[in-house]
């Protein structure tokens, strides 16, 4: 049986992965690209989750840092801050959506940005871990509900046949999402034990999540519960993402003055509209190289030996 501490983490890996833009973007794609392609996109968001912890079980076994990773795979260090502000723009022009659902003016979100920013500074990554277990319940609970009270009728189309081109590519650009991701980087090292059974957990809570999305653009869903979802969501991923800017300072000064410098550029440049489809995909598209390098990179450092992978540690070792 799972921990409470492993539950507790799979929970924050889910809701650090699912953005608040996937109920938009999920609901979309069922209503304009149909269920079956949906089921395709789901699954690649799901299986993503459980292919880096399979993969960092084997190739970053034993490493002890961020740091030490991006020595490794300096490439990293260009792609994933780059990475961070995307994920902060795409989950605050969420928040943005759900407000204006809300019947709240949108330009409120920078006080939501000011909340988070000083929640985050001041408890680090134990607070935001604490935090997504209740939101992720309280936005399942108004999902389910929203769905359920829903009396729109249930609309099924399937249309593989016109976008299976995008719905295949889009598998790759989940796989490579998390090799990325500064916030799934943290918990893989801060996990008391590097095993991929927490992340295989993780996968499944999101894989619930993005089971009710669809249902929820099959049938339909209450207003307030696509804003309260929408809202939980993009904070809860949002809080990760200003976490993982700060955890690139090495003092507590430098990541007070990191993550205020990282609020300013987003609030800069969220000034103008997103299409969030297109978006999304122009950035996981290219997001898909820079993780295939990183791979290399550790493939590299980390050649295959006696049936496991073994880095410069391991063969110090077997030399002596």
């Amino acid at each position: 049986m799972p921990s409470s501490t492993d539950v507790s983490m799979a929970v924050s890996i889910a809701a650090s992965w699912a953005w608040g833009v996937s109920l938009f973007v999920g609901m979309e794609v069922v209503s304009t690209r149909g269920l079956d392609v949906f089921v395709i996109w789901a699954l690649g968001n799901t299986m993503a989750l459980a292919v880096f912890g399979l993969t960092l079980s084997r190739l970053a076994k034993g490493m002890r840092s961020v740091s030490e990773m991006i020595a490794r795979a300096p490439v990293y260090l260009l792609a994933a801050p780059i990475m961070q502000l995307i994920s902060a723009l795409v989950n605050l022009t969420a928040i943005r959506y759900a407000l204006t659902l809300m019947g709240v003016p949108s330009s409120c979100w920078p006080m939501i940005l000011v909340v988070v920013v000083v929640y985050v500074a001041i408890g680090g990554l134990p607070w935001v871990v604490a935090s997504h277990w209740p939101q992720y319940v309280i936005w399942m609970g108004a999902l389910v509900w929203g769905v359920l009270s829903a009396r729109e009728p249930a609309s099924l189309q399937m249309g593989l046949k016109d976008h299976w081109p995008w719905a295949l590519w889009s598998i790759p650009m989940f796989l490579s999402g998390p090799f990325l991701d500064q916030q799934l980087w943290q918990r893989w090292f801060s996990s008391k034990q590097q095993t991929p059974r927490v992340w295989l957990l993780g996968g499944l809570f999101f894989g619930i999540y993005l089971a009710v999305v669809g249902m929820a653009g099959l049938k339909g869903v209450q207003p307030w519960s696509l804003a309260v979802t929408a809202l939980l969501v993009a904070v809860s991923t949002l809080q990760s993402a200003v976490e993982a800017v700060g955890s690139f300072a090495t003092t507590a000064k430098a990541r007070v003055m990191l993550i205020v410098a990282f609020a300013v550029a987003v609030a800069v440049v969220l000034l103008k509209e997103i299409d969030l489809l297109t978006f999304w995909t122009a950035y996981a598209s290219v997001r898909v190289f820079f993780a295939l390098a990183i791979v290399t990179m550790l493939l590299r450092r980390r050649p295959w030996r006696h049936g496991r992978i073994l880095g410069p540690e391991d063969r110090e070792v077997l030399e002596r």
